[in-house]
């Protein structure tokens, strides 16, 4: 599997996926992330794979 930082693309459906899972484990409404979190996270190295 390629590294996340070759995948950028997975970023932004990654990052929903783990709000989503969290509101729902806490039983929370899902929050989303701020334009500028999310380019923070794309700008991210990620050097290894997520498991």
């Amino acid at each position: 599997m390629p590294k996340l930082s070759e995948r950028r693309e997975d970023i932004p459906l990654l990052a929903d996926h783990f709000l989503e899972q969290h509101a729902q484990a806490n039983n929370k409404k899902k929050k989303h992330l701020s334009p500028e979190s999310l380019d923070y996270l794309m700008a991210a190295e990620w050097p290894g794979n997520i498991r």
